[in-house]
């Protein structure tokens, strides 16, 4: 039984950080999207530097999951 409650408990964290994962995606993209259609240059540049910020943040942890 305590194999079983230890995959379930493994899981459960792959899932979470597949979530956060998902979750940091798709605020990449609404970031992105803001920064293309913001007539503010100087908005725009920070929405668009805040989508590379999460890109590169995304990129490391996906990177140090594989490890």
């Amino acid at each position: 039984m305590g194999k079983l409650k230890d995959a379930l408990i493994g899981a459960q964290e792959y899932a979470n950080i597949i979530s956060a994962h998902e979750l940091m995606l798709w605020c990449a993209h609404e970031a992105l999207t803001k920064a293309i259609n913001n007539p503010e240059p100087d908005e725009g540049l920070a929405c668009a530097e805040q989508a590379l910020h999460l890109l590169n943040t995304y990129l490391m942890e996906t990177e140090l999951c594989k490890q």
